[in-house]
């Protein structure tokens, strides 16, 4: 831009001018973009250090003689981080960030997320899969969130001496995932933020599937989840 000067009214209009306009351009600037907007720079931000947490996990793996409950934590680290960056990935990628993604087997996913729990919870954790992979037509995020959700409850609600049980079966049409504490059942537990419940029910929506809640055999909660099959 090259150098203009003017003298008398014309340099006084001249700087009112310019002096408005940039009033007006900081103005634009400092209003804050629409929540989605917003939500997308978020994620856009979030890309570089969760690969490098990843790239750090994966580094550390290769450490010879590495302990065996260190190797175990690295490599849940690993799973959580993948998730989360193909979560932000999706959230980028499409304006509706949830689409489906095909052939997700239940049952691995649902043992991925019981060993990540394990980490924290002090009470008994148990798995039932079955052997032959259990793939449903879903978005491998929503259902993530889904079992990682209603683990967090059952275990809040058995509390350190009790026990959860997940189990994946397959059904007529469906499949299902069984998620039972043995806690107090439908009566007072240690309060929460709610938010979880929330989250379950969006992803189910999205994943077309329902949720069954009723009295488990060790008289605590048995939730239900039903989710439709992908193709063998």
């Amino acid at each position: 831009m090259g150098l203009v000067i003017m003298n008398g009214a014309a340099e006084r209009a001249g700087a009112y001018l310019v002096l408005t306009q940039v009033a007006s351009h900081a103005g634009e600037l400092a209003r804050p973009p629409a929540p989605g907007q917003h939500f997308r720079e978020v994620c856009h931000d979030m890309r570089q250090p969760v690969a490098g947490v990843l790239s750090l996990a994966e580094a550390a793996l290769t450490v010879p003689e590495l302990p065996s409950a260190a190797r175990s934590w690295l490599e849940q680290i690993v799973t959580q981080v993948e998730t989360l960056a193909e979560l932000i990935e999706q959230s980028l990628d499409r304006d509706d960030p949830v689409g489906g993604t095909p052939r997700t087997d239940l049952g691995q996913l649902a043992c991925a997320v019981v060993a990540g729990e394990q980490l924290t919870y002090r009470g008994m954790l148990h798995t039932r899969v079955p052997s032959r992979p259990v793939l449903v037509d879903v978005n491998r995020v929503d259902a993530w969130r889904i079992i990682a959700n209603l683990l967090s409850n059952a275990t809040r609600a058995a509390g350190p001496d009790g026990s959860v049980t997940v189990r994946v079966d397959r059904e007529p049409g469906c499949a299902q995932l069984v998620v039972q504490d043995t806690g107090p059942g439908f009566a007072r537990i240690s309060p929460s933020t709610g938010l979880g419940t929330g989250v379950i029910a969006r992803c189910l929506v999205r994943c077309g599937g329902r949720i069954d809640y009723g009295r488990g055999p060790d008289g605590g909660v048995a939730a239900t989840v039903s989710l439709p099959l992908g193709p063998d």
